[in-house]
């Protein structure tokens, strides 16, 4: 035979029932000190046994007696049980009467059965919505304490999702498994023809630029004469050569902005109401210099290039990187698929702010 005893029931979960909802609840008891609600009505105080980070994301009913009366996701049978929130990360959760009264009345709820709690159970219908006014009050207080032990207040609307850890660079841990690079494969695109029309409009185009030029540059009124002046050799078909020549060097005068250098993992990390830390790494081989400025997002922001000046810069890694501040904006030139993290110190708030790079 197996004795079953405090001392053999970790390994008889272990052996026999490992992902058995029951052995999350039976740690929730041994291992996490219970938290009381407030008083709720005739329900009066419950105390809720809580584990995060594993277990079937259930909320078990047990009464004064030990009994397990449902663990059920459904509120039709299980009234204490909140909706589960995309922000909880996995949990086991113990609920239990802290008084005998609260106890023999929500006995008063259950099914012949005891595997089920529904305040259809009462026959008065005021007491049926008494009821369920009581059960929707018990609702919220688990909901908060769940709360505050996840730290959704904290956090907001972040969760730690272990899932995506080996995506992501880790900046303040190099042996994270998301600081390892990804394989990448280059997929050759080809361009879609332009459609006759399209052509048509573009040399048209190109004819405009070349007459513009030629008037400019030769101060010519543009006929037919003047182009053989110009060693256009005479006829149509030569003018036309020429234009589309003198269009082509003058669109390649033009000055083309430069493209701002490419990044890998650009990261912006508040930490504080005016400081924040930046990493990213650049790919670029030879590196081009990279700039940081402080730029409010939002609607109300697009096409404005005014930015929060920063006041401080200061390198975390690599030790020897050196950077420059001027007008609010740091400048730096990194060296090629190195990491880079700076800590900056800002003149104003940052909350609602985007940090672009590059």
């Amino acid at each position: 035979g197996v004795l079953v005893n405090h001392e053999t029931l970790d390994w008889l979960f272990e052996s026999y029932a490992p992902d058995a909802p029951s052995r999350y609840y039976y740690k929730a008891i041994r291992d996490r000190q219970p938290v009381a609600t407030d008083a709720i009505r005739k329900i009066g105080k419950v105390e809720v046994y809580l584990a995060l980070g594993a277990g079937p994301r259930r909320i078990a009913y047990i009464n004064h007696n030990g009994m397990l009366i449902t663990d059920s996701r459904e509120q039709k049978t299980n009234p204490v049980a909140p909706r589960g929130r995309s922000l909880w990360p996995d949990f086991a959760a113990v609920v239990t009467p802290a008084t005998v009264a609260g106890d023999a009345w929500v006995r008063t709820t259950e099914n012949p059965s005891h595997d089920a709690m529904s305040p259809l159970q009462l026959e008065d219908d005021q007491e049926q919505r008494a009821a369920d006014g009581i059960f929707r009050e018990a609702r919220a207080a688990i909901s908060q304490i769940i709360d505050e032990a996840a730290e959704v207040e904290k956090y907001g609307d972040t969760s730690n999702l272990n899932e995506l850890a080996e995506l992501f660079p880790d900046d303040f841990d190099a042996s994270a498994p998301g600081n390892t690079v990804l394989p990448t494969r280059t997929t050759p695109f080809m361009p879609t023809r332009p459609s006759g029309r399209i052509s048509e409009l573009q040399r048209a185009y190109e004819m405009m630029l070349a007459n513009t030029g030629e008037t400019q540059s030769g101060g010519n009124s543009g006929d037919g004469d003047s182009t053989q002046e110009n060693g256009g050799g005479g006829g149509g078909e030569g003018s036309s050569q020429s234009g589309d020549d003198q269009g082509k060097n003058s669109r390649e005068k033009r000055e083309r902005p430069a493209r701002p250098p490419r990044l890998r993992y650009p990261r912006f990390l508040p930490t504080g109401p005016a400081a924040a830390t930046v990493a990213f790494t650049i790919i670029e081989d030879p590196a081009r210099e990279v700039s940081l400025a402080l730029t409010p997002a939002g609607g109300e922001w697009l096409g404005q290039e005014s930015h929060i000046e920063i006041t401080a810069a200061k390198v975390i890694s690599p030790q020897d990187q050196e950077v420059q501040i001027a007008d609010g904006v740091v400048s730096l030139t990194p060296r090629p698929n190195e990491r880079v993290v700076i800590e900056i110190a800002a003149a104003a708030e940052l909350d609602g702010l985007a940090f672009r790079i590059g």
